[in-house]
C-alpha cells in the first residue's frame, strides 16, 4: 500500500529491506545518486533542486524485502519540469537489486554489486565501483561504467558514447545507434560477447587474450576482413556495425594480429532503393543489425 504521510523537503525515507533485497525509483526530473552500504536498511533523501515549499509528490510503497518510490503522476509532468525537479541520495545495501526509470535525470552510482538495472532519457549514467550483473539503457546520454569486480554487462546508448572498463567482462553486451564505445578489461573465454552499431566505432583494449570477428554492412571493402587476435585470444568478441569500425590493442604491451584470410572476390555496389529499404527496416526496429548486415551484403552481390 502507499504512504499517506506528506513528504516535506527534505524528506528522509527508511526500511529494511534486508543486504539483497529490492529497490525501484522512478523519476521525472532531478539527479539520483546512489551508495552501496553494510547493512540492511536503505536510507533515501529526497529534496527539491531549488528553493520549494510545496510536498514532495511522492509515492512510496513499502513492502517485505522491497521499496519503491515514485513521482505522483498526479502532481502533473508538466508542472514538475516547468518548476522544480527532485534530487535523491540514496544509501542502500550494496548488494540490493536497483531498478532505476528516469528522464531528464543524471543517475550516479557508487559501489553497488547486485543486479542492477538503470534507463535514463535525457541524462548521463555513472556507474563506478560496481559488480554483478548491469543493465542498461539510455537515449541522448552518455554510459561510464567502471567495474570493482568481475561484470555482465548489457548497455544499449541512442545518441550517446559508452566507455566501459571492468577486471573481467562475462560478458559483455553493448549497442549504439549513434555513439562510439570504449572497453578495457579481461574477456572470459566462455561466452561470445557481442558488440553491435549503426554508426559508432569501437575500441578495445584487452587485459586478457580476445579475438575479435567483424562484419560491416555498408563498406564491403571490409566486410570480409580476418579477424583481430590479441594474446592467446581465448576470448571471442563479435562486432557487428553499418559504418562503425575497431581497434583493438593489448594492455600486455603485445601487439594483435590480423592473421591472414583468403582474398574475396569484389562485391559489386547495392543500388540505391535496396540499401534505403533495408536501412528504413532497421530505424523502424524491424530488423536488427546482424540481419540489416546480412541483407545488405546480398544486396550488394544483386547491384
Amino acid at each position: 500500500m502507499a504512504d499517506q504521510e506528506t513528504f516535506i523537503s527534505p524528506a528522509e525515507i527508511r526500511h529494511s529491506i534486508g543486504a539483497t533485497g529490492s529497490f525501484s525509483l522512478n523519476e521525472i526530473s532531478g539527479d539520483i545518486r546512489l551508495r552501496g552500504i553494510d547493512g540492511d536498511e536503505i536510507t533515501v533523501v529526497a529534496r527539491w533542486d531549488g528553493s520549494d515549499d510545496r510536498p514532495l509528490p511522492l509515492i512510496v510503497r513499502r513492502g517485505e524485502g522491497s521499496l519503491l518510490i515514485e513521482t505522483d503522476e498526479k502532481a502533473g509532468w508538466l508542472g514538475l519540469r516547468n518548476r522544480h525537479g527532485i534530487r535523491y541520495e540514496v544509501s542502500i545495501p550494496k548488494g540490493a537489486r536497483v531498478d532505476i526509470q528516469a528522464v531528464s535525470s543524471d543517475i550516479d552510482t557508487h559501489g553497488l554489486v547486485g543486479e542492477q538495472s538503470y534507463k535514463t532519457v535525457s541524462g548521463d549514467l555513472a556507474i563506478d565501483g560496481s559488480g554483478g550483473r548491469v543493465s542498461a539503457t539510455t537515449v541522448s546520454g552518455d554510459v561510464r561504467l567502471t567495474g570493482a569486480q568481475p561484470l555482465e554487462v548489457n548497455l544499449t546508448s541512442t545518441s550517446g558514447d559508452i566507455e566501459a572498463s571492468a577486471p573481467m567482462f562475462q560478458p559483455v553486451r553493448m549497442r549504439t545507434v549513434s555513439g562510439d564505445m570504449n572497453v578495457r578489461g579481461g574477456f572470459a573465454a566462455g561466452p561470445e560477447h557481442t558488440v553491435e552499431s549503426v554508426s559508432g566505432d569501437l575500441s578495445i583494449e584487452a587485459t586478457s587474450g580476445l579475438t575479435v570477428d567483424t562484419k560491416r554492412g555498408l563498406d564491403f571493402s571490409k566486410a570480409n576482413k580476418g579477424p583481430m587476435v590479441s594474446g592467446d585470444g581465448s576470448g571471442h568478441l563479435r562486432f557487428r556495425s553499418l559504418s562503425g569500425d575497431v581497434r583493438l590493442s593489448s594492455a600486455t604491451g603485445q601487439s594483435p594480429s590480423n592473421p591472414s584470410q583468403p582474398s574475396q572476390p569484389s562485391q559489386p555496389q547495392m543500388t540505391r532503393q535496396d540499401s534505403l529499404e533495408i536501412l528504413q527496416a532497421l530505424e523502424r526496429g524491424e530488423i536488427d543489425v546482424e540481419e540489416a548486415s546480412r541483407r545488405l551484403e546480398g544486396a550488394g552481390s544483386r547491384g
